[in-house]
């Protein structure tokens, strides 16, 4: 569901930030989810990971609801994930 959700989030634009896909989709199974989240990018883009970038200079606070009910959050480096070269845009073209 995960690799499906930043797919289809970079069919329609050329670059998503975690932070973006979590507003757009709020992690249901907390730390769990985010560190899967991270685990499906690569910096290197190596085999079939996502090319994702981290920007140390920009912090993002990712929030979710525990399972206790209590919020939660976690504040770290930006991460941003990028359209493979391969991928057409929605449009069919590619920049």
């Amino acid at each position: 569901a995960l690799t499906g959700h930043i797919r289809a989030s970079l069919q329609i634009q050329p670059q998503i930030s975690l932070h973006e896909l979590c507003q757009q989709r709020p992690l249901a199974q907390g730390l769990a989810e985010l560190l899967t989240y991270l685990e499906l990018g690569d910096e290197s883009s190596a085999g079939e990971r996502f090319t994702m970038l981290i920007d140390d200079t920009l912090e993002d606070t990712i929030y979710w609801l525990g399972d206790d009910q209590t919020n939660r959050s976690a504040t770290m480096p930006r991460v941003t994930y990028l359209r493979p070269i391969s991928q057409p845009s929605a449009n069919g073209h590619d920049h």
